[in-house]
């Protein structure tokens, strides 16, 4: 019996540690620590600084006293034009009005401009009238149909610049039968 006693005795209950050492604790926060202090590092001096805005020379809010106002014209390049489209499946003959917004200096240029390429106006119009979808021209706006339209004529003066905006005053469908 003593050889039994000595035997539990000597079988201690090792009970295992709930969580972390100290130690264990201080070796993960000072890796922790080191690599943001790493991060940190390289992206602060990796980087050169802030961008400058996009709008930095010329302000929104702010007025330049130096820039003059641009003052604009509306000239009337094409009245009472008459295209027919099919898209809806029912023929509607379109009578149409089309003016643009030039600048004050520039409206005899393209006034010239458009003398002279009478023709190819009116061909590039009636080929954007005639292939337009229904929805296109039962638009509200025309915003589709004004934005093709200044791209043609824009195509058309060679300029990006010279031809602003595209009115279409008056578009009136008609239907043919």
């Amino acid at each position: 019996m003593a050889k039994e006693a000595v035997q539990e005795e000597a079988v201690e209950v090792v009970e295992p540690k709930k969580g972390f050492s100290k130690k264990k604790i201080g070796i993960i926060a000072g890796v922790a620590v080191l690599q943001a202090a790493a991060f940190f590092g390289v992206f602060k001096f990796a980087q050169s600084g802030p961008r400058p805005a996009h709008g930095e020379d010329s302000h929104v809010i702010e007025n330049d006293p130096t820039s003059q106002p641009v003052e604009y014209a509306e000239l009337l390049l094409l009245k009472s034009f008459k295209v027919p489209n099919t898209s809806s499946g029912v023929t509607r003959i379109y009578d149409i009005d089309l003016s643009v917004v030039v600048s004050k200096e520039e409206k005899e240029h393209l006034q010239e401009i458009a003398e002279q390429r009478e023709a190819e106006i009116a061909d590039r119009v009636a080929y954007i009238v005639r292939a337009a979808p229904h929805k296109t021209l039962s638009e509200p706006d025309l915003r589709v149909l004004k934005t093709q339209l200044l791209d043609e004529l824009r195509e058309i003066t060679h300029d990006p610049e010279l031809v602003q905006r595209v009115l279409v005053p008056k578009f009136v469908p008609i239907r043919a039968e």
